[in-house]
């Protein structure tokens, strides 16, 4: 089975608690993390593992395991298509059903610490290592394993952000004295 470390922008990071995103009670860690374009010499790894895993797949069932863009998606095209950030990139799908670590460098060391939901450190657009393996799963398709995080820099924090309640409501030109004590009804 193809292992990767593969650096790049973190998409929808939940990493810190599993969610059951079918209903059905099976609760994953996931992630996407996109690889600009122009990042060839990651974009040929992946395709080099894509094919390792699919020869497995073959020598195992004798059958064709998925295609390419299953696995390395096109953000200029598809669902994420209208979505800005995934302009000029390709994107991969991450899960594990096991918790993985995320941790950060410490600086000046090649040691590393582990990084927190509660901190805030790791977000959607921040740049992340991640240990992946690429592989034929028992459903006929090419599979990306979720594995340890190393966050690998800053970025546009693509989601809310962690803007306080005092700050959103400073403003209060949308509010009026008759809402003070109003009921609903």
């Amino acid at each position: 089975m193809p292992n990767l470390k593969i650096k790049g922008r973190v998409f929808f990071p939940n990493v810190f608690k599993a969610v059951d995103y079918q209903g059905d009670g099976n609760y994953k860690f996931k992630m996407s993390l996109g690889i600009r374009k122009d990042d060839t010499e990651q974009i040929e790894k992946i395709k080099k593992a894509f094919a390792e895993a699919q020869q497995l797949g073959f020598e195992k069932t004798k059958k064709k395991f998925g295609k390419l863009s299953d696995v390395l998606r096109d953000g200029d095209e598809g669902a994420n298509s209208e979505r800005p950030e995934f302009n000029g990139m390709y994107y991969l799908s991450l899960a594990n059903t096991d918790k993985v670590p995320v941790v950060k460098r410490i600086k000046g060391t090649k040691d590393t610490e582990p990084i927190t939901a509660e901190s805030g450190e790791f977000y959607a657009g921040c740049m992340a290592w991640v240990d992946l393996d690429i592989y034929p799963s028992k459903f006929g398709n090419i599979a990306v394993s979720l594995g340890p995080i190393m966050k690998a820099g800053e970025g546009t924090r693509l989601s809310g952000g962690n803007k306080s309640a005092s700050a959103a409501f400073a403003d209060d030109s949308f509010f009026t004295e008759d809402e003070d004590d109003a009921e609903f009804s």
